[in-house]
């Protein structure tokens, strides 16, 4: 068996030290920390053990990150290392979504990724990585180990990565049994930070999603309806807004003037195609404007359709979930739904709308709380049942409005969680099992 980071919470008291040796070994890894210390019941509930777990790349055998990196930045060295590397990279972050441990950090002043290079110049001289050899207490060692758990509470195993990493759990909850009022119980609850809000981040993406599910639904129309609105939003007009859709998805990359690496991973990576397809897709409504050709037409549809498909596996690739694709705020079923409204097929539309509103209204019980997300949510609805009872240009209004709320309610809860997000998620969730809330 190949050395790995053996990590005991038993041992583990929150020094840092792991942190200062790894930022002294990387030159401070360019102000952003590789490993970081995430803590347990910060709040010191009675109820709830407290516990860390220091975590930075655990260098997986089948490395997700190497896999779906569009500009194949990233490498193994002859340690089994996996090295990323800068001048390669173009500063999409997509690694960061897809690596279940969050661990490539984003530098906002070099607008690159970097990460854990497991000191794989120590490994060539038969030494440990920096953070394993400063351990006052060995929590954290570099070796073979059998005694050993693939997983512990809030890091769960991912068996598509296969991360080096095994866990020594804590071997007693040394809670305190002791009476809590109800009132602290909750303040203990709200008190738990949820999770980062990732949609001020992807705004550029929102548009860029947005812009090409509205293009390929106006394309089907176009192809297969003769209503008036045609003649106003022709393939040329399609072409103009795929063109914007693709110059704003620009702005989400670090850096700009790399952009053209971002189809290099076109066998592996889901974004390379879909960049490769927003391309072929903008190309083909240039194509079909100047042509009056059905052919032309439906291979226009079928790269836009594959597009929209291409779009919403790059976001399965974050946590493999197969229901992404049927959630209201998916770019597949936006693209139906839209489809199915403007081409004004009245059964279809009253069956999807109705589909649709029963999934937020569900959402929306889910939340257990009124705040502005669960208004908006509720605009969504609104919105989606308008369309079965107006006509022409309020329709399209409408439309817009649902398919902006629905895809923006899908990147704030895009699941790209940090360990300590995750360890959250888990005392939050054992609170409600323990508290009844």
């Amino acid at each position: 068996m190949d050395r790995q980071f053996i990590f005991d919470t038993n041992r583990c008291v929150g020094c840092r030290a792991c942190v200062v040796a790894c930022a002294n070994k990387n030159n401070g890894a360019n102000n952003n920390y590789w490993r970081k210390v995430s803590e347990y019941n910060s709040q010191n509930h009675p109820l709830f053990p407290v516990f860390y777990i220091s975590m930075a790349c655990n260098h997986c055998e089948t490395h997700p990150c190497l896999t779906n990196c569009p500009a194949n930045a990233y490498s193994l060295d002859s340690n089994n290392a996996v090295i990323h590397n800068s001048d390669k990279c173009i500063g999409c972050r997509y690694c960061t979504w897809v690596c279940p441990y969050n661990a490539p950090v984003f530098n906002g002043k070099t607008a690159v990724v970097s990460k854990c290079t497991s000191c794989t110049d120590n490994l060539s001289e038969s030494d440990n990585p920096a953070c394993t050899e400063v351990c006052p207490l060995t929590a954290l060692t570099y070796k073979t180990s059998d005694n050993t758990k693939d997983s512990m509470a809030g890091v769960p195993y991912n068996k598509k990565a296969k991360p080096n990493i095994r866990f020594n759990e804590i071997k007693s909850r040394n809670v305190i049994n002791k009476k809590v009022s109800d009132k602290a119980n909750r303040a203990f609850i709200s008190s738990i930070i949820k999770r980062k809000n990732r949609l001020k981040e992807e705004i550029p993406l929102l548009v860029f999603t947005v812009l090409f599910i509205i293009v390929t639904a106006a394309k089907i129309y176009n192809t297969f309806s003769d209503n008036i609105i045609t003649d106003s939003f022709n393939d040329m007009h399609l072409f103009c807004t795929g063109a914007i859709a693709m110059l704003i998805s620009f702005l989400h990359l670090g850096k700009k003037d790399r952009s053209y690496r971002a189809i290099l991973n076109l066998k592996h990576s889901w974004l390379s195609r879909e960049i490769l397809l927003s391309g072929l897709f903008n190309g083909a409504l240039f194509i079909t404007y100047f042509t009056d050709n059905l052919v032309a037409d439906i291979i226009a549809i079928t790269i836009g359709v594959a597009l929209i498909i291409s779009i919403d596996m790059v976001y399965l690739r974050i946590n493999n979930r197969i229901r992404m694709l049927v959630n209201p705020g998916s770019a597949l079923s936006l693209t139906v739904i839209a489809s199915a409204i403007i081409i004004d097929n009245t059964i279809l539309t009253i069956i999807i709308s109705s589909v649709a509103t029963i999934t937020i209204i569900f959402d929306i019980i889910k939340s257990f709380s009124l705040n502005i997300r669960v208004l908006f949510r509720v605009i969504s609805v609104i919105a989606i049942l308008c369309c079965n009872i107006i006509s022409n240009y309020n329709i399209i209004l409408c439309l817009v409005t649902f398919i902006i709320i629905e895809r923006a309610w899908f990147y704030y809860f895009l699941p790209v969680l940090s360990t300590q997000e995750r360890l959250n998620k888990n005392l939050l969730k054992e609170s409600n099992k323990i508290f009844g809330y």
